[in-house]
Parts: structure tokens; sequence; C-alpha cells
């Protein structure tokens, strides 16, 4: 038999624990931004199950064995549905991840993670609620955490800063080791806006990102957005590159540059030949 806490808030409070337990943790929130955000995510019976979760994929069985253990030794009261059925549950709302073909359950992170899969199920509230316990508490945990998702490696060398696009063939290897797992869905980042009322005003367009692997299985599977191929894949990326380097500060003031020097050379003055500014792009 499977065992539930006897009050809702423990279940939070555990859940809560458990995900601050991630690389990137689920810090307190001294106004309770935490839990309100939890509790549209997790349902009691959900955030129970999903405490005995961590990072790694964790097979089903060894799930429900770690939850009879638990309420064996608490004296808890059982569960209203099968674990499996919880969890699967809790997977299609974005709040954890499935991998279908072993049926193991994983955590995710609030970023990236459970955040980006609400894209699907988003409501003007829940972007509320993120927002509030972002610029409380999960901010200053996400970029100071010592293991954040993006850090300083210290090397004892100086190293000059450069805002480099990332190349077609970079892009082309990471399409290629998904070996054909590959979805296209919409943007979160824009649907939030959307809900706040706050719309890109550069472009109306929505479905623009591209997720991989069991991220990609979790998004067809849900509904959340739609496979595609890998050609479709690598035109998009190819699409996504000129996008960037055309909209690329550096790279239109070179242009601007070149014009100059090209319309005053035609005018007599100066000789484009010899142009000491280097294209960003590497282009002649």
């Amino acid at each position: 038999m499977h065992h539930a806490p006897m009050t809702d808030g423990a279940s939070y409070r555990r859940l809560r624990r458990t995900l601050d337990s991630l690389p990137v943790g689920f810090p307190r929130a001294a106004t309770g931004s935490d839990y309100r955000l939890l509790k549209r995510m997790f349902d009691p019976e959900g955030a129970w199950a999903a405490s005995f979760l961590d990072w790694r994929f964790t097979p089903i069985g060894t799930i429900e064995q770690r939850i009879a253990a638990a309420g064996a030794e608490d004296g808890r009261i059982s569960l209203s549905r099968p674990v499996s059925e919880i969890l699967r549950s809790l997977a299609a709302r974005g709040a954890v991840i499935w991998r279908e073909k072993t049926d193991e359950y994983a955590l995710l992170p609030l970023v990236v993670g459970m955040y980006e899969f609400q894209v699907g199920l988003m409501t003007r509230e829940y972007v509320d609620a993120a927002f509030a316990y972002m610029k409380e508490s999960f901010g200053l945990e996400f970029l100071a955490s010592g293991e954040q998702q993006t850090r300083i490696i210290p090397i004892g060398e100086s190293v000059r800063p450069e805002h480099r696009i990332a190349t077609y063939d970079e892009f082309r290897s990471l399409i290629a080791a998904a070996e054909g797992r590959i979805a296209v869905l919409p943007c979160v980042c824009r649907k939030a806006k959307d809900l706040l009322g706050k719309s890109c005003s550069h472009s109306d367009r929505r479905e623009l990102c591209m997720a991989f692997r069991d991220y990609a299985d979790t998004v067809v599977r849900e509904g959340w957005g739609r496979a595609i191929g890998t050609a479709e894949a690598l035109e998009r990326a190819a699409g996504r590159l000129r996008g960037l380097h055309e909209n690329n500060p550096a790279v239109v003031a070179w242009r601007r540059h070149r014009a100059e020097q090209v319309m005053r050379a035609a005018r007599g003055v100066v000789k484009p030949a010899g142009d000491p500014e280097a294209d960003p792009e590497g282009g002649p």
C-alpha cells in the first residue's frame, strides 16, 4: 500500500526541500510565492509523490518502493490513486519529465524545465505567480547557485569577451545528435508576454523554439508542439542564423560602414580597398 502525508502543507514543504536539493535549487520565499507557484503545478498527492524523485531518471517500481517505505515508517494514510497514475498526470502538466520507453521519471528544475513545459498550459495567473517567485527568490538562486546552469570557470588567463553567434555547422551537430527526436513549439517567453498584454512588437511568429531527445518526446506526446524532421530542423536553424546576423548590431554597423566606404569611393573621396574594419561575419 502507498501512503500520502496527513496534511497538504507537508506535501509541498517536502517537495520544495527536494527541489531545493537540485543543482539549481528552489529556495524559500518569505511571502509564500514559492508554495503558490508549486500549487499551480502540483496537487497535494502529486507533490508528495514527486518529492521521492530526483534529477536522475528513476524506474516507477523504485519510486513506489520509496513511497511505501516512507509511509510504513511515518504511519501515513493511503493515496487515492496508484503512484504511476499520479506521476503520469504530473508529466502531462509539465511538472516532471517521463521517459515513456523505460517508464522512468525525473524532477525538473524550474528553469530550464517546469516553466518552459507550461507553454501549452500557461495562463495569466501562472505567469504572475512564476514572475513573483522569480523576482523574490529564484532569480538570485539561478544566478548565484554553486552549481549554476551557466557559470564562471576560473582558468587563470585573461579572456577577450566575444558575443559570437553559433555557426551553422554547430547547429548541424546538435541536430544530428538528436537522432530524429526533434520538435518545434511556441516560444514560452513570447507566450508569457502575450498573456501579460506586452506582445512582441517585432514579429507575430510564435513557433520558434526547438526541443531535442527526451524534451522533444515530451513536447510531441503531450501536444505542446509538433515533431519535425532533420531537414526542417536544419532549415529552421539556417533561417534563425540569417535572422540573427541581420539583426546583430555589430553586423549592422559593419554593413553601414562598408556602404559608406563604397559611397565615398564612388564620389572619389577614398578607395574601399584595404578597409581596416573586419567583417564580424568573417566575409570578404
